[in-house]
């Protein structure tokens, strides 16, 4: 029997081949990753990745990122760095030189840019250099191993995605005289079959000896799928185990029907209500759920904020002593959640010098993110992402969201060069790489007996365009389908009897309250908070603001730029490009109208508390000048917030203002539609009797909102609340 080296695209893909061929002495099996990573020698040891981010923090510190949108904060760029490197990588797989973007950029779009990312790389090759490691995307020495593959008289490589110019050049240097590569063409990836091979024609193809020999003719898709729209993201889940139940019924083996998922984040759903553990999650369960992960992150957060209460953490934080701090985390772990975090700690141990404990940790947070544990719960039905997908010949297909902002979906490295300046360098444009994407569910589907899909459909979201091109004559479902009443959501704890009063009320509890005991009682009460790891663009435009006033700016120019250059340091690129859009303007207008108003003595950001019967009253005001002229920033979208304000019965933030500063200046900056510092017709006594009679008409028992419109378009807690229909 020869000794022969099967490639496939993924773990998966293995998996399933290995099944099929349970009566039988298997080949050599390796992933196309597994394979091109064996096929080239380095001059030194690799870079881990995840140590990279800190030696480009440490490059980036260099030069000048802002015009990049870069911000030189080590847990701002942690976010960001994924971006520079996916370019560089792209660059380089495509051996692209950053000169010839410069040439091809014919506009000069991107030529200052180009220029400091090609500062960055120099820097950052040099530091490999001194430091005797190698890293691929920047190494000029590469040498193919060919001596690793002489063993094996066959190589046949599964192709379902694309090969680089750089994978190209590995199999051609790796001159293996039996090499042989499948690949299917179809209307949705031919521009990148020819690409690689010149091939026009659709079908399925082997390609040996420099010649493409036709094995196949290209299968139109003859299966009608079963397509559903579902009001709630949520609902797709009974939708799923719904079909796999249909599908079993049918005749198809668990073993053979999977669950994709394009936004991975979907599996936690899935997971949290497999009770019968019928699933296997390929992608494992997220370390983030871990007990030592939500404990580091509690400690973390407590850290900024100046608040922590762990006694040993503390004196790590105060000592700033990073070393002990890997010690501490190891005496949190269980024995599982230390095998899963070792390997991370031993490579981070060494490279965090002169790092602070605290921006240690938030490193090391982001690394626990990525990891997981294995699923053991050895489930039949296999969920999948898209990507873990290729190759797999499965007899029922289940896919989510299948929705426009998923499918396809587009990476990091899409978002920095436009479509015209791809195509003059030869770089995969958008799209081409979106069509491949579609290629993945279509090789997903031709196999098929049963397909059905799922998407999430409302004012702002609806189903893939994409799904018109798999199918012309698809037919939709006019009306959401509900399998379940979502007023019986499993897992979710009803509150019920009467409701226990604080002592103390801000504007927002009060508000919270009026407008529904429900939300109240879980928010205040049950404390079940949603996940703010991210500022809201409001929320980092006040912050802006207040740091640039801090910074005393002599002239409103530099007022504007300080509130500029914060937003790019702090904001996430996704965010920067809504700033940039819509509210940059509106700020240099705000700088120009307000700064007249930094020359009076300021306080920024001031809590201030006053009794009123039996309660306490506080309220934080984002500005008070001469100690009674009260600014409250407003970013919200109304053209006419005091107006909106009056109406609400809710809303009594002005009163609190009033009240507890004793002012009858109290004034709604808006930075919004129009920019207009609006003030509010009050007086402390007025104040005071509004809410002395708020106050005494409180709700003591819980009821919903009966704001139907609020309730399902705003609340954070609607999915759960038998309050809504």
């Amino acid at each position: 029997m020869k000794k022969s080296l099967k490639v496939f695209s993924t773990k998966k893909e293995i998996r399933f081949y290995a099944m099929s061929h349970t009566n039988s002495l298997l080949p050599k099996l390796l992933t196309l990753e597994e394979f091109l990573d064996r096929a080239i020698l380095l001059p030194n040891p690799q870079i881990p990745s995840d140590l990279r981010k800190l030696y480009l923090f440490e490059v980036v510190k260099k030069i000048d990122p802002s015009v990049l949108g870069i911000s030189t904060e080590l847990e701002v760029f942690l976010e960001q760095s994924d971006l520079i490197y996916s370019f560089f990588r792209e660059l380089f797989l495509e051996e692209v030189e950053l000169e010839e973007v410069k040439l091809a950029d014919v506009y000069a779009k991107f030529e200052e840019h180009i220029t400091l990312l090609e500062e960055l790389r120099n820097h950052y090759k040099q530091m490999l250099q001194e430091r005797g490691l190698s890293d691929l995307i920047f190494e000029e020495r590469i040498e193919v191993n060919r001596e690793y593959f002489k063993e094996f008289e066959e190589i046949e490589i599964y192709l379902r995605g694309y090969l680089t110019r750089f994978d190209r050049w590995i199999l051609k240097e790796l001159n293996h005289p039996n090499l042989k590569i499948f690949y299917t063409s179809t209307p949705f990836n031919a521009p990148l079959i020819k690409k690689m091979f010149g091939v026009e024609e659709y079908g399925s193809f082997l390609f040996f000896n420099q010649e493409h020999k036709k094995l196949a003719p290209y299968k139109e898709l003859t299966i009608t799928p079963e397509v559903k729209a579902f009001g709630e993201r949520i609902e797709q889940v009974e939708f799923v185990f719904s079909k796999i139940a249909e599908f079993v019924e049918s005749g198809i083996s668990p073993d053979d029907i999977v669950v994709v998922t394009p936004d991975e984040g979907f599996s936690e759903l899935l997971e949290l209500f497999d009770e019968k553990d019928n699933l296997n999650l390929s992608m494992g369960k997220p370390f983030k759920h871990s007990n030592l992960f939500i404990t580091l992150q509690k400690l973390y957060e407590e850290a900024l904020i100046e608040d922590v209460k762990d006694e040993e953490f503390f004196k790590i934080l105060k000592e700033k002593n990073t070393l002990e701090l890997f010690s501490y985390i190891l005496k949190l772990a269980s024995p599982t959640e230390k095998s899963i975090i070792d390997e991370v700690l031993f490579k981070f141990k060494e490279f965090t010098k002169g790092l602070t404990p605290l921006q240690t940790l938030h490193l090391l947070l982001k690394e626990f993110e990525k990891l997981s544990f294995d699923d053991v719960r050895g489930g039949k039905v296999t969920v999948i992402g898209v990507l873990e997908g290729r190759g797999i010949e499965a007899e029922g297909v289940i896919v989510v969201d299948f929705n426009e902002e998923f499918v396809p979906k587009i990476t990091n490295e899409d978002l920095f060069l436009n479509t015209s300046l791809r195509k003059r360098v030869n770089l995969p444009t958008l799209g081409e790489k979106r069509a491949l994407q579609k290629f993945y569910y279509y090789t997903l589907f031709k196999n098929a007996k049963r397909v059905a899909i799922s998407y999430h459909k409302s004012e702002e979201k609806d189903v893939s365009r994409f799904l018109y091109e798999l199918w012309d004559k698809v037919e939709l479902d006019p009306k959401e389908y509900k399998i379940f009443n979502f007023n019986r959501f499993r897992g979710f704890e009803e509150v019920k009897g009467e409701l226990s009063l604080p002592k103390v009320f801000t504007p927002t509890s009060l508000k919270t309250l009026l407008r529904c005991p429900y939300e109240f009682s879980l928010l205040y009460e049950k404390k079940i908070y949603q996940d703010s790891s991210q500022p809201s663009i409001h929320t980092l435009i006040h912050r802006a603001i207040e740091e640039a006033i801090k910074s005393e700016p002599p002239s409103w120019q530099e007022y504007y730029n300080e509130i500029e250059k914060y937003l790019f340091n702090h904001s996430t690129r996704e965010q920067m490009i809504d700033i940039s859009g819509r509210w940059l303007k509106r700020l240099k207008k705000f700088t120009q109208q307000d700064f007249e108003n930094l020359s009076s003595n300021l306080s920024l950001e001031i809590t201030q508390s006053k009794k009123l019967g039996d309660f306490i009253l506080q309220a934080k005001a984002d500005r008070v000048i001469e100690g009674r002229i009260i600014d409250d920033f407003k970013t919200a979208s109304s053209s006419d917030y005091l107006k909106d304000y009056q109406k609400d019965e809710t809303n009594y933030q002005a009163e609190f203002y009033s009240y507890i500063w004793d002012s009858d200046e109290v004034y709604f900056y808006l930075i919004s539609h129009k920019v207009q510092r609006q003030r509010v017709e009050i007086d402390p006594k007025s104040a005071k009797e509004k809410l002395e009679k708020v106050l005494a008409n409180l709700p003591t028992t819980l009821s919903y909102s009966q704001d139907q419109t609020y309730c399902h378009k705003y609340c954070a807690y609607r999915f759960g609340c038998k309050g809504v229909s």
